[in-house]
């Protein structure tokens, strides 16, 4: 676990940890899709609505209906945007 936050509703709490590496290219697939972008063979990922989420390099994206979060890091002189996905726990 390295970020853990007390949700609003109910005194619960969640977690983040717990490296997923076997589908770490489909949460991050799917938190683009929900963020409004989709992808084409020729030209990367395009916008699809005027009201899309920009991702943000340094930022943890945290989904907690499926449990699980993506991190991006910082771009790492001309690597591009590398990312991990994570592990969400509910704590009672």
């Amino acid at each position: 676990m390295f970020f853990e936050e007390k949700l609003s509703k109910g005194g619960s709490s969640f977690s983040v940890g717990g490296l997923i590496e076997e589908d770490e290219t489909y949460w991050y697939n799917t938190l683009m899709q929900d963020s409004g972008w989709r992808t084409n063979t020729e030209d990367g990922w395009t916008q699809t609505r005027d009201n899309y989420k920009r991702i943000k390099r340094g930022y943890l994206y945290i989904n907690l209906k499926k449990l699980v979060a993506v991190y991006f890091y910082p771009d790492e002189a001309g690597k591009g945007p590398t990312f991990n996905s994570f592990r969400v726990t509910i704590n009672e």
